[in-house]
């Protein structure tokens, strides 16, 4: 079954406590395996499979949130062979959850080396730069991302996020602009497009956009402080 295709949380039909354990005995089974005693051959075509065993634990790991078990798996995986299907990726999202941003990047640029490249390995690569204090990295990363999957919010978000760490109003403003066509009502789009305008200058449009993200979001002390600032 294609990888991608499986769910994010265990449902009672996906049988992963049961793989799990098929995939253990199949690596036990090639711990102890002796030629001689396979009269069928069954076991030898299958001695190279240590890493797609090994890939599987660590991804039911991965679905039970079990990160420290998955990292262990896939690292097991790798041992055997460079790259299984989006190994990369998935240490790249575990490392990201310990917190450890360089690895997060380092396996994002595996990843893209092996083909895997995606507007979710790139956002995860600019998320890890931005954390690292390398904006203009992030920057490259959320372009590209952008590049790969045009109607990406989460691309634009992130671009935003970027422009306004380099202390560029103009282009911040831009970008928010082009995130609210796609989605007019964003209480937090509303909010950033105040701050933009408010950095250039431009008090007054400002205080209407404070005032418009307030309407969306009546408790947002953030846009009644600034509205006061205005």
């Amino acid at each position: 079954r294609d990888l991608h295709s499986f769910p994010t949380r265990r449902s009672s039909d996906l049988r992963y406590d049961d793989a799990e354990k098929y995939f253990r005995r199949y690596l036990k089974a090639k711990e102890t395996y002796s030629p001689q005693k396979d009269k069928l051959k069954l076991m030898l075509n299958n001695l190279s499979s240590e890493h797609i065993a090994f890939y599987m634990l660590g991804f039911f790991n991965f679905i039970k949130e079990d990160y420290e078990a998955a990292i262990e798996n896939f690292n097991n995986a790798l041992n055997c062979i460079d790259d299984v299907r989006d190994i990369h990726g998935l240490l790249a999202r575990c490392y990201r959850i310990k917190g450890d941003q360089a690895r997060v990047v380092s396996h994002c640029e595996k990843a893209i080396i092996f083909n895997h490249e995606d507007a979710e390995i790139r956002l995860l690569e600019g998320e890890a730069h931005i954390n690292l204090g390398d904006v203009e990295a992030a920057r490259k990363c959320f372009i590209r991302a952008l590049e790969l999957e045009p109607e990406k919010v989460d691309s634009i978000l992130n671009l935003i996020i970027s422009a306004s760490l380099a202390d560029n109003p103009d282009e911040t403003l831009n970008l928010i602009n082009r995130y609210l066509e796609k989605s007019p009502h964003s209480a937090t789009g509303l909010l950033s497009k105040g701050d933009a305008l408010f950095s250039l200058g431009k008090y007054g449009l400002a205080r209407q956009s404070y005032l418009d993200s307030a309407d969306q979001n009546p408790g947002d002390y953030k846009a009644l402080n600034n509205l006061g600032n205005c």
